[in-house]
């Protein structure tokens, strides 16, 4: 529930008004609403102790303050607001020097021009600060000139005159708290804000990029590709997707999708894998990049058995009857960011197609090795030779399907 305060400050924003404006309103609305009874309370000792004419000067001023409050609060406009009390600030203490004689028979009520472009600068557009800062010691200047050349309307003592010295050393120190607490707290709220910001987009990132691809790029590499010699490449498709989906709602295919994808996921994240990417019902991964490995081979060719076991088991909960073609390949490849803004970590060469053609020349349910996989495994698993077969772009090749793990 909102403060009485709170209530006062917040009242002449606007839904449309920018995070800024709305700041800017609340500030100097409580800064003018402080202002009131702070001028009354000068107005009435200087009215007591014989400073009439600055007394009740202070008194208009003061009731000026609390009309143009509620004038802002019913029209919700504040440039005028704010141009008003920047006037004010700075005119006013001028005549009230004036009417007491002198910068020091005044106790110091100048120095409240110099809260002019505080002011300003506090809650307005900031290129506007330096003219208001050139009008206040203008009229700093010009107040202290005049006043020798001007009637004195009120002879202070100098009691008196000490009295409202410590009134404004008193009033200037409560306003520059006030003022430096609140940017304080806008500069901590900036600040947690910046790094909540930084840790969302260090998180995103993480999220679509290898993390260490990712902290090369954080500091500052712009061109990030690296060859490896040694890596497996794994490519999986769904068979029949085409034609179930067709078949199915669009919302139920996407949800299998994301289910089975998810799973897969959470495969390759417990093996240190890389995902590369999804393309519709195509999963691709790599193994030895970007962070080369030895096993690379062996760790691709466990990840396949258990995506093989994963999908029987989500086709037994959902009752599908769907299979995956699964091909491997190893050998080198160069790994680079690709794009500028909506930028992936890929892999690339022979390797990766060949490892495509693997797939894409395989058997529905089986895992389809090369030459070059088969001898990294070093009888690790049990394989099954299918003779050479024809691979597009390729020729006669030999290959091997992968039947399970000694």
């Amino acid at each position: 529930m909102k403060s009485w305060f709170e209530k006062l400050t917040t009242a002449a924003i606007l839904e449309t008004d920018s995070t800024e404006i709305a700041l800017w309103k609340r500030l100097f609305s409580g800064a003018v609403f402080f202002g009131v009874f702070n001028l009354f309370s000068f107005g009435l000792v200087l009215y007591l102790f014989g400073a009439k004419y600055t007394g009740m000067g202070m008194f208009v001023y003061s009731f000026a303050c609390a009309i143009s409050l509620s004038v802002l609060i019913i029209t919700k406009k504040y440039f005028w607001f704010q141009r008003l009390h920047l006037v004010l600030l700075g005119v006013a203490p001028v005549f009230y020097t004036i009417f007491m004689g002198g910068v020091l028979a005044s106790g110091l009520l100048l120095i409240w021009t110099m809260w002019m472009p505080v002011a300003a600068l506090a809650a307005g557009p900031r290129k506007e600060a330096i003219r208001w800062t050139m009008f206040s010691l203008l009229l700093i200047i010009s107040g202290s000139v005049i006043v020798n050349f001007t009637p004195t309307f009120d002879q202070p003592s100098p009691i008196l005159s000490e009295v409202i010295a410590t009134m404004n050393l008193l009033s200037v120190g409560a306003f520059l708290f006030i003022i430096l607490n609140n940017f304080v707290g806008q500069r901590n709220a900036a600040r947690n804000l910046l790094q909540a910001e930084k840790a969302r987009s260090e998180e995103l990132l993480l999220n679509v990029l290898p993390e260490s691809i990712a902290t090369r790029l954080q500091e500052g590499e712009t061109v990030i590709a690296d060859r490896f010699d040694g890596v497996t490449i794994l490519f999986a498709d769904m068979v029949g997707f085409t034609t179930m989906s067709e078949q199915t709602r669009a919302e139920n295919v996407v949800a299998w999708l994301n289910d089975l994808f998810t799973r897969f996921d959470r495969l390759v994240e417990a093996r240190g894998i890389e995902k590369i990417r999804t393309i519709g019902d195509a999963y691709m991964a790599v193994s030895g990049a970007p962070t080369p490995r030895d096993d690379h081979a062996e760790v691709m060719v466990d990840l396949a058995l258990e995506m093989a076991r994963e999908v029987d088991t989500f086709c037994a909960e959902n009752e599908l009857d769907i299979n995956f073609r699964i091909g491997i390949n190893s050998g080198s490849a160069i790994g680079a960011i690709i794009g500028t803004s909506k930028f992936h970590y890929d892999v690339w060469g022979n390797a990766v197609n060949l490892a495509a053609r693997m797939e894409s020349h395989s058997v529905p349910g089986r895992i389809q090795i090369t030459f070059q996989t088969k001898e990294l495994l070093a009888g690790q698993y049990q394989l099954e030779s299918r003779g050479p077969i024809e691979v597009k772009g390729v020729g006669m090749l030999e290959t091997w399907f992968v039947k399970s793990s000694p």
